[in-house]
C-alpha cells in the first residue's frame, strides 16, 4: 500500500482548493498508523520533489513512524532515478493514497485503487473523470481512520475494467492525435 508524502508547506502555500487532511506530518503519521491497524503494510514514497523528500525524511524520525519501520509495518521507498522507475513502483502498490495528482493518475492507469486528498482542483477533477469521487476528500479535518476506511472501500470496489479500458483508449487516441499534429509536414505553399 503506497502512501505518497507531500510537503505540508507546499499544500498550505499552493492550494487552490480545500486541503484534505491538514495537520502536517502528524496527519501522515496518523494515517500510516490507521492503515497499519487495518493490516496494511505501508510504503512511504514521494513523487521525487525535493520538498517532499525532505518532508518524508522528517516524517521518518517521528517516534510513531520509527517504531513501525522497526517492526516492518512501514517501509520507505528508495528515490526513483527515472520517471519510468517511479511509475513501475507506483503501479506495483495494492492501493495508493496521495495529494499528488500524478501519483493518482499513474496508479489508476495501472489499475491500482486510489484515494485522493484535495489541495488542487485538478486532483478532484481527475477523480470525477474516472468516477472515483467517493474516494476523494478535501475535508481539512479528515483523520487517518476515515482515510483508511476509504482505502478499504477503494480496494473492495477495485477499478472498473470497462471504464479503465475506455479511458486508456481515449488517452492513447489523444496522444496519437497530438503526435500526428506534431509530426505532420507543413503543406507546401
Amino acid at each position: 500500500m503506497g502512501l505518497c508524502i507531500t510537503a505540508p508547506e507546499i499544500l498550505a502555500y499552493h492550494a487552490d482548493a480545500g486541503v484534505g487532511g491538514t495537520g502536517g506530518l502528524a496527519f501522515y503519521a496518523g494515517l500510516a498508523r490507521a492503515l497499519c491497524d487495518t493490516g496494511e503494510r505501508v510504503m512511504l514514497f514521494t513523487n521525487g520533489a525535493e520538498e517532499d523528500r525532505a518532508a518524508l525524511d522528517r516524517l521518518c524520525v517521528l517516534p510513531e513512524i520509527e517504531a513501525r519501520i522497526a517492526t516492518g509495518h512501514v517501509s520507505i521507498a528508495a528515490p526513483s532515478a527515472r520517471p519510468e522507475d517511479l511509475a513501475r513502483q507506483i503501479g506495483g502498490y495494492r492501493a495508493v493514497v496521495a495529494h499528488r495528482l500524478h501519483a493518482c493518475i499513474v496508479a489508476w492507469s495501472y489499475g491500482c485503487p486510489i484515494v485522493g486528498l484535495g489541495w488542487d482542483r485538478k486532483v478532484q477533477s481527475f477523480f470525477a473523470s474516472v468516477q472515483a469521487d467517493g474516494f476523494f476528500s478535501d475535508a481539512p479535518d479528515i483523520g487517518g481512520a476515515a482515510v483508511a476506511a476509504m482505502v478499504a472501500a477503494a480496494i473492495a470496489a477495485g477499478v472498473d475494467a470497462t471504464l479503465h479500458a475506455e479511458v486508456l483508449a481515449e488517452t492513447w487516441a489523444g496522444l496519437d492525435g497530438a503526435l500526428g499534429v506534431l509530426t505532420a509536414r507543413p503543406a507546401e505553399a
